[in-house]
């Protein structure tokens, strides 16, 4: 039996794995990973003001099948989940799409952030920020009004 060799281009613009676009604008959510009910209830409030919807997601749970479906805005996850930790996070979202935000709740070990730095350099990701936990608000906050924009979600009213 001959055995032949297929070889094949891929075309550039050609998507493997095609992510749905939301149904409508209003449909747009932001995606929470947690382990900790304290801090997915902290991070559901900041959102409401900023009236984005949040769905939240248990960390043992598989995220590549939500994020095909039904894509968030962006993603916030601990890097220490116990569950699914922050790398983990990281490998899914790059296999899906490179471009999603990503915001890591850290507790601000150097160790841990040149782990977030080598995981982002290895999958290409371009949109991760990191902050120190919940008491980093300014930083949280303005990572989640700048994923809004750039998704067109904006929807805090200035007065």
């Amino acid at each position: 039996m001959e055995h032949v060799a297929l070889t094949t281009t891929l075309d550039p613009g050609v998507d493997l794995f095609p992510i749905a676009a939301p149904a409508d604008p209003d449909s747009a959510f932001v995606l929470v990973v947690r382990d900790d009910d304290t801090r997915g209830g902290f991070l559901s409030t900041i959102c409401d003001f900023l009236g984005l919807p949040v769905e939240h997601v248990g960390g043992d749970e598989d995220l590549a099948p939500l994020l095909r479906i039904n894509p968030p805005i962006a993603v916030v996850a601990e890097l220490d989940g116990p569950h699914q930790d922050g790398c983990h996070v990281m490998k899914t979202v790059a296999s899906i799409d490179r471009t999603l935000p990503i915001l890591l709740l850290t507790d601000g070990n150097p160790a841990d952030l040149g782990a977030v730095d080598a995981v982002r350099e290895l999958f290409g990701l371009t949109r991760i920020a990191t902050a120190t936990g919940l008491g980093d608000i300014g930083k949280l906050v303005d990572f989640l009004c700048q994923a809004s924009r750039e998704a067109g979600q904006l929807r805090l009213l200035l007065a």
